[in-house]
């Protein structure tokens, strides 16, 4: 919207909600929050609380209402948080922390002595992922995602990784460009037209490629 304001009025909302509101301080909102000048503007969030300190409160002005997670879970909104914590022989003394979660790439990088990442690993992070923000109240993707409907299989998350890999490793941060290894993605309308045959010697090219920079690099 901040690139098509010329589209309306400044005047043509009498009510603006704002989703997802602490994005507000980012120069693409606060553009759009100063060209419309409604009777009343929403924002709501469940991540209030910024990690760079910003204060949203400066451009909301007030709290209309606010329900943490320590309350959500005392009146039955939210279950109880139950925290295990397993032990094993991963050093994690040279994983990044970003702010107050390990680097998702620094992890799998640390998973074995060579840095590989096992398919199955990665199936492991989008489920519990996506469980997370489900179990938290918070949008998992769009409507038509696997992960907002029930009774999806591990399969299922596979194949859906699979079929646009590149994006979903740079959405989650598991890759990115970089001198070392250098990527295309592909169209996936093209992607959807290859054959089985063509897709399992993609894969397997990749996969050869892939060994070829661990075992240069380890």
């Amino acid at each position: 919207m901040a690139q098509n304001l010329d589209e309306f009025k400044p005047e043509e909302f009498g009510y603006v909600i704002i989703d997802e509101c602490h994005h507000g301080t980012a120069n693409t909102y606060k553009k759009v929050l100063a060209y419309f000048k409604p009777e009343f503007t929403l924002g709501l969030t469940a991540t209030p609380d910024r990690m760079d300190g910003e204060n949203l409160l400066e451009i909301f002005k007030n709290v209309a209402h606010k329900l943490d997670l320590k309350m959500a879970v005392e009146i039955g909104e939210l279950v109880p948080i139950r925290c295990i914590r397993i032990k094993t022989n991963v050093d994690l003394s040279t994983v990044r922390i970003n702010g107050i979660k390990y680097n998702s790439q620094d992890l799998f990088e640390h998973m074995d002595e060579n840095g590989r990442v096992k398919l199955e690993d990665i199936v492991d992070y989008f489920i519990d992922f996506y469980t997370a923000r489900k179990n938290k109240g918070l949008v998992v993707e769009k409507k038509s995602s696997i992960f907002c409907k029930e009774g999806y299989t591990r399969k299922d998350v596979e194949r859906n990784i699979l079929m646009n890999p590149f994006k979903r490793f740079e959405d989650m941060r598991f890759m990115k460009r970089s001198r070392e290894i250098e990527y295309v993605e592909f169209n996936r309308h093209i992607f959807k037209k290859l054959t089985l045959e063509d897709i399992a010697w993609i894969k397997s090219h990749c996969d050869k490629k892939l060994e070829e920079y661990y075992k240069n690099r380890f």
